[in-house]
């Protein structure tokens, strides 16, 4: 399994994070590879959103391919399409509760006829560390835990990042940053806005361009992990100022 990361598309695969929409040509090329294009989201409490595209794509005679398996294989689930079109293009739109994701996330796409390899990945998600609900002194730094699950991603993510929001009825703070995200986020007094009830979201983002059978298969995909926590401020000590 070899990967070509390409911009263009990784681009096109981060803004369809928020929701899937995938360009189909109406005329693709002879050799068009078999595309998959798919965002599985982890949510709270314990949910799995799964959208998907799968293109078959033409063979170098100008055919259109043939799946010999259309059902796509995400975490311990088999999933099969909900719509297929006069074109061959299979949907996938799912929840379920329950991700099971103590360990690897894995997804495998659905199996094409005459290409020996489908593309796919063996990711590891994000968890929250530590209680739902955070208590918070005045002045004091905000320690968000996180647990990052362990693991050996195979293939190594082209892009991984995070994004952290806090709001409240006085303001809102938001940060971004590349990487997983730390064991524990640290955020400076000065950054947490000044209500009494702080809401707190993190996303975790892992995304890639995944080629397979000779570049005849290609897996765009992304992961999307969603934690969020409530901060409440502990009363000053009696005396101090607010």
């Amino acid at each position: 399994m070899s990967r070509r990361p390409s911009p263009a598309l990784l681009a096109a695969l981060l803004l369809a994070t928020g929701c899937l929409d995938f360009i189909e040509p109406e005329l693709p090329d002879r050799g068009a590879p078999a595309v998959l294009q798919l965002t599985l989201r982890l949510l709270e409490p314990d949910e799995v959103e799964v959208e998907a595209r799968m293109v078959p794509g033409l063979d170098e005679a100008g055919a259109r391919r043939r799946l010999t398996d259309d059902r796509m294989r995400v975490m311990e689930r088999v999933l099969e399409p909900d719509s297929t079109s006069k074109t061959g293009t299979r949907v996938y739109r799912t929840s379920w509760t329950g991700t099971g994701n103590a360990g690897a996330i894995e997804v495998r796409a659905p199996s094409v006829e005459g290409l020996t390899a489908a593309p796919g990945f063996r990711w590891y998600a994000i968890r929250k560390g530590g209680p739902a609900e955070l208590r918070l002194d005045a002045g004091a730094d905000l320690d968000l835990p996180v647990t990052v699950v362990a693991g050996a991603s195979e293939p190594a993510p082209d892009i991984q990042q995070w994004f952290l929001t806090l709001s409240d009825s006085t303001g809102l703070f938001r940060l971004a940053a590349d990487g997983p995200p730390p064991a524990t986020i640290k955020v400076p007094p000065y950054w947490v806005p000044r209500g009494d009830s702080i809401a707190v979201a993190l996303i975790y983002q892992q995304l890639s361009k995944v080629e397979a059978s000779g570049g005849a298969y290609v897996g765009l995909f992304t992961l999307d992990t969603r934690v969020s926590w409530v901060v409440r401020r502990n009363a000053p000590a009696s005396g101090a100022e607010g």
